[in-house]
């Protein structure tokens, strides 16, 4: 019997999610006293498809997880609880005379009760560092929220432009000089539009909470500015000795997008069989657009319970201006 599954696929369809869900399998657990214990967890599996698959098999997940069914440690199990929902739609062109073109765009949202970052993508992730609860012990449902790091909408168009002179394309020159002179050229652009992140509010000062009481009002405003990014009246000092009320982020205030556009442009020239020069030159934020920072979210309440800071809710710096770089490499 052929196996569909494993067979090439042409139709040029990548699938990002597929699997198995809720999978009720028993598992030993170590506890604080490293003693073990048994239980049934509930497990969801998934890989992605690339384009030139047309499917898997099902039973496999059920060998892979019987491959790996090792002791799971009960600090994992501070991870926390998470749901990540999203929309993904890539698009590849390769057109004619060296130019492509690649474009992606996600929705999406991350929810999840965590003391720490699931998933470390290093120091390229901003607001990693909101690591602590405030009564995760006994109250785990008050850290469930927006996750810090979580960035609604993105896209990221890229392009690559082989230039059509020199030796193999449309227009070729004769003399060598030239020829060397004008082959080998390329340009790259890759330009990146995305929400902010977020914002996380604390400084509460009543000898137990670091999260201030939110008033009941919204901290959204209809109209944002540098000087005023979100309504700072909205928040109060709890009482002593009390939790604040105020989530691990506010639901529906975030930092500044980003709108980037880099572009470069390359150089290759090929001095002897196994010699190789490449000149390049790159601007980053080429359009100098202003992308203003996070903004000062550490509350100060005075004697009313109120914020008695003059830069809280304020921004006070952008990201990098234009970088222009040049490089040189020779390769051998």
């Amino acid at each position: 019997m052929i196996d569909v599954q494993s067979q090439p696929d042409d139709r040029n369809i990548a699938i990002d999610k597929v699997g198995v869900k809720n999978i009720r399998y028993p598992i030993t657990v170590l506890d604080r006293a490293n003693g073990t214990q048994q239980t049934v967890a509930s497990i969801n599996m998934y890989v992605d498809l690339p384009h030139q698959y047309k499917g898997t098999h099902m039973s496999r997940f059920i060998e892979v997880l019987s491959e790996h069914s090792n002791n799971i440690n009960i600090r994992n199990l501070h991870a926390g609880n998470s749901n990540y929902h999203a929309v993904l739609l890539t698009v590849e062109k390769r057109f004619a005379a060296g130019f492509v073109l690649l474009g992606s765009y996600t929705n999406a949202k991350l929810i999840n009760d965590s003391i720490r970052t699931i998933f470390d993508f290093g120091d390229t992730v901003e607001q990693v560092n909101e690591v602590g609860y405030q009564n995760g012990k006994f109250d785990r449902r008050a850290e469930r929220s927006i996750d810090p790091t979580d960035v609604a909408q993105r896209a990221v168009v890229s392009a690559v432009y082989e230039l059509p002179f020199g030796t193999g394309k449309a227009w070729r020159v004769s003399n060598r000089v030239f020829d060397a002179i004008t082959s080998g050229w390329q340009v790259n652009t890759i330009s990146t539009i995305q929400g902010g992140l977020p914002v996380i509010v604390r400084g509460a000062s009543n000898f137990r909470a670091n999260r201030p009481n939110s008033t009941g009002q919204s901290a959204k405003l209809s109209e944002r500015t540098a000087a005023r990014w979100f309504d700072t009246s909205a928040f109060v000092n709890p009482p002593n000795f009390t939790y604040g009320n105020v989530g691990r982020v506010l639901p529906d205030v975030r930092t500044p997008g980003t709108v980037n556009f880099d572009l470069s442009l390359v150089k290759n020239t090929r001095i002897h069989e196994r010699a190789r020069l490449e000149f390049r030159a790159e601007a980053f934020n080429v359009a100098n657009h202003v992308n203003l920072s996070a903004p000062n979210a550490s509350f100060s309440p005075g004697p009313d319970g109120r914020n008695q800071s003059a830069t809280f809710g304020t921004i006070v710096s952008s990201r990098d201006a234009r970088i222009i770089q040049f490089g040189l490499k020779f390769t051998f």
